[in-house]
């Protein structure tokens, strides 16, 4: 007997499903990103430190921000030579001249295109008389370019009982008065009273302050 002579129909249901667009999911994704931008601001903003300001002396200058040009040259490749003077001291056991400093190409003694652009400083080594201080000062005078000061980079350690070497002090002084004398004394408060000012590095461990407080 068949289905139809049994009064019985059976139906067909046929149900479409939409392929998946993954717009849920994109959605769950920007969400998440968008939390972790909200949550990065706010750990930014909770651990902000302020700017930390360099604490400077009526007698100093910041090189970041109080040297500009020509000066600012200067004085960054003196304190980047500074410890290559050092070096070729303990090496030679005296304190290099101009001459083997310009041999060695060393920046700004070296009569390049910088020492050309930096105004054709006349470089000059001082060995001033000191009881118990071995002191050695590289003087840049008679520079040409405009608004250019005059520069000392000055070298001074104290031997030691045993007579083991001490690292030497450096401290490097600009003078903005381009027709200043050259000093007789060198120590700090005879450079002080004569107008000279003590120029201080933006260095890492400065802006390690800056970022960490």
């Amino acid at each position: 007997m068949s289905v139809e002579q049994a009064g019985c129909r059976q139906h067909a249901y046929f149900t479409i499903i939409p392929p998946a667009t993954g717009r849920g999911e994109t959605r769950y994704v920007v969400s998440v990103l968008c939390l972790i931008v909200l949550f990065t601001g706010m750990l930014v903003q909770l651990r902000a430190r302020s700017d930390v300001s360099m604490e400077l002396e009526s007698w100093q200058l910041s090189a970041f921000h109080h040297l500009k040009g020509t000066n600012q040259a200067v004085f960054s490749a003196l304190y980047t030579a500074s410890e290559d003077v050092v070096s070729i001291h303990h090496e030679l056991g005296h304190w290099p001249s101009i001459e083997e400093l310009q041999e060695f190409f060393l920046p700004p003694f070296a009569r390049d295109i910088s020492w050309k652009q930096w105004g054709e400083i006349q470089w000059n080594l001082v060995l001033p008389e000191s009881s118990g201080a071995d002191t050695a000062v590289y003087a840049g005078f008679d520079g040409i370019n405009p608004d250019q000061g005059t520069f000392l980079m000055v070298f001074s350690h104290v031997h030691a009982p045993s007579g083991e070497m001490q690292e030497p002090t450096t401290r490097i002084w600009i003078n903005k008065n381009a027709e200043i004398e050259m000093p007789v004394v060198f120590t700090p408060d005879s450079l002080v009273r004569k107008g000279w000012k003590q120029v201080l590095p933006y260095d890492g461990k400065m802006e390690v302050r800056r970022l960490k407080g």
